[in-house]
């Protein structure tokens, strides 16, 4: 199985830790990793908003949807151009909802 690549991004691991079952059927092949790929940047936009964009984890996703009628979820890929184009509103969105939360407290 090839599997094709969207973004044109290094893979460091397709999984981090490979069921054993599989991990004699995975490997990556180096001839036809693309050298010319720069290493990407460390992507900082959760940290910058951290304040008002947690990273929602599956372990807090039960929690998460206590008390709530709706749950918007930001899923992005660090080299998707489209994500990055919505970023910042995504981001100005939820840090105005979070002020309006703490306001009516």
């Amino acid at each position: 199985v090839t599997l094709l690549k969207l973004y044109p991004y290094p893979w460091d691991a397709l999984v981090l830790d490979p069921p054993a079952a599989y991990r004699s059927n995975m490997d990556r092949d180096w001839a036809r990793e693309d050298q010319a790929l720069e290493q990407p940047e460390e992507d900082a936009f959760f940290v910058d908003h951290e304040k008002y964009l947690p990273r929602l984890t599956s372990s807090k996703l039960e929690r998460a949807l206590e008390d709530v009628d709706i749950l918007v979820i930001m899923i992005r890929h660090v080299a998707c151009k489209q994500c990055k184009v919505v970023d910042e509103t995504f981001a100005a969105a939820a840090k105005t909802i979070a002020d309006a939360k703490k306001g009516s407290r």
